[in-house]
């Protein structure tokens, strides 16, 4: 009971920002940063391979079976596109993340810290629906492969 009427207490009052914890968000917001820039790299480069190896795959496929070369190769294109799109949501949302909690840490701003968490909130939840969406995909097809290879035997 004492143990309840403590924790309703610290409640009440709220939680503070200790210098131990002001530390750890603020290397927490550098590294979130760091890893945002470096998320904005990739997906230009995704870009740029979308754009670029698109064009390689089809020279490389003309000598095989000209029909099927522009055909592979927009397909490739929009693959990469698409992966770029989905990975750049993310990202933004962790460069949010990063610039809010300096922001909110620079000025003592309750209403900037909250923007902060609401960004990472999003980009975990974010990251995780495509994960599962990933992971039963993989399941899927594990399931699909099982099925055939029975019926071919």
């Amino acid at each position: 009971m004492e143990n309840n009427r403590a924790l309703d207490d610290n409640f009440a009052i709220g939680l503070s920002i200790t210098p131990d914890i002001r530390e750890f968000l603020e290397d927490t917001a550098k590294w979130a940063h760091f890893l945002s820039i470096l998320g904005f790299i990739f997906v230009g480069l995704l870009i740029l391979i979308a754009l670029f190896a698109g064009t390689f795959l089809g020279l490389v496929i003309s000598e095989m079976q000209n029909e099927i070369s522009g055909i592979s190769s927009l397909i490739f294109t929009i693959i990469y596109f698409a992966i770029a799109g989905l990975y750049l949501l993310p990202i933004i949302y962790l460069y949010r993340f990063s610039n809010n909690l300096k922001q909110a840490l620079l000025s003592d701003n309750q209403h900037v810290l909250s923007l902060a968490f609401k960004n990472l909130k999003a980009h975990y939840k974010f990251i995780g629906i495509l994960t599962s969406i990933i992971l039963g995909f993989y399941t899927l097809t594990i399931i699909f492969t099982i099925f055939f290879n029975a019926l071919m035997f």
